[in-house]
């Protein structure tokens, strides 16, 4: 008997499936515990999926293992110090805008504790990305953004060799950066439609908010202020509150608006499904490329791609390959090894990546 992962198109009779195969809605399609028959077998040739597990009792049944898929999912497992640390980072950022919430004014000590407590256990960026890949809910998505735009900022700023005081107060900036939503009516958080042009307005003004509650605070620097204040500036003078651009647009901010539409992008959220991170990269890449500090979007694209070599994707065909390496002019059309082909995205113009296989949530079929 062998225990294996193998494509969907792979899938032959006579194998047993050992896990559900399911649709991206979560939707079971085929049962673990089924064997696969010939009619079974076109149902599951017929959809892209990720790598599915089966066991296989009749030697005479050859098929390409994927091998060491396994130890990929492991690879992006936390560690239970790290989950606990990010769950109470999680939750010391829901004390801080509930309290906010209820009158009280800001603590900024609360936000220090908040900070540490997450920096204690993220000891390198493998770690951060685990937390940003991690399983994510709808109802938790203000909290867990604020703590993932702190950690990608954060991360971010080392990549771009800023000193240890910047690095501290971004990811202090990226805690803070949506403070001002306590002070947004709920009903327009928590809307499961995309807001219409008055309520929109009225969600412009939560950096501006932000910005009021903490510009008395001695122990705030004026970076961190300007950071809260002007996340959602663009460099061609298209954002808010101010219409700055170019260089007006303070660093901080800067990159708090790449790590903030990245993880947005990549989140659920009451009226819209998470998109795939490759899918995101190249969506920052192409149509976004004048609204974004262009030079730190080149650095965020390669570092964010090249921290998945050696783990498995699959390509806008259903393909599923190994990721080998990352062209550092073309970081989205890296080299991925397809059944033992080595196939270069630069060259293959029609190719291109579609998603990561551990985001169950985005099955294709």
């Amino acid at each position: 008997m062998r225990h294996i992962y193998i494509t969907a198109q792979s899938c032959v009779a006579g194998m047993l499936l050992t896990e559900d195969i399911c649709t991206k809605e979560g939707a079971c399609l085929i049962p673990k515990g089924t064997l696969i028959t010939e009619e079974l077998e076109k149902k599951v040739k017929r959809f892209r999926l990720k790598p599915i597990e089966v066991e296989i009792y009749d030697d005479s049944i050859l098929v390409e293992e994927i091998k060491g898929f396994e130890k990929n999912i492991n690879k992006r497992t936390m560690s239970d110090e790290l989950t606990k640390s990010y769950a109470d980072a999680k939750q010391e950022v829901k004390e801080i805008l509930d309290s906010i919430n209820s009158g009280k004014l800001l603590d900024v000590r609360n936000v220090d504790h908040a900070l540490e407590n997450i920096k204690e256990n993220v000891h390198d960026s493998f770690d951060v990305l685990k937390c940003i890949d991690s399983i994510r809910t709808v109802d938790e998505y203000t909290y867990a953004h604020c703590v993932n735009v702190s950690l990608l900022a954060m991360t971010l700023a080392k990549w771009l060799g800023m000193n240890d005081t910047e690095v501290e107060e971004i990811a202090k900036t990226g805690l803070l950066h949506d403070v001002g939503k306590a002070k947004v009516n709920a009903e327009l958080l928590n809307k499961k439609a995309r807001l219409v042009s008055d309520e929109l307005e009225e969600m412009k003004k939560h950096s501006t908010y932000g910005y009021r509650m903490i510009e008395n605070m001695q122990d705030i620097s004026k970076g961190i202020k300007m950071g809260v204040l002007m996340h959602h500036e663009r460099m061609d003078g298209t954002g808010y509150p101010m219409g700055a651009k170019d260089n007006q647009i303070h660093k901080y901010a800067r990159v708090l608006a790449i790590a903030d539409v990245y993880d947005a992008m990549t989140s659920d959220k009451v009226y819209s499904k998470r998109k795939s991170v490759f899918e995101v990269l190249r969506y920052m890449q192409d149509e976004m490329a004048n609204l974004l500090d262009r030079a730190m979007l080149n650095v965020f694209v390669e570092r964010i791609v090249c921290h998945y070599i050696g783990d498995y994707v699959m390509l806008n065909t259903g393909e599923i390959g190994e990721l080998i390496h990352v062209n550092p002019i073309y970081p989205l059309k890296p080299i991925v090894r397809v059944q033992n082909i080595f196939v270069d995205l630069y060259y293959e113009k029609d190719l291109e990546l579609s998603d990561l296989l551990w985001d169950y949530s985005k099955y294709m079929y």
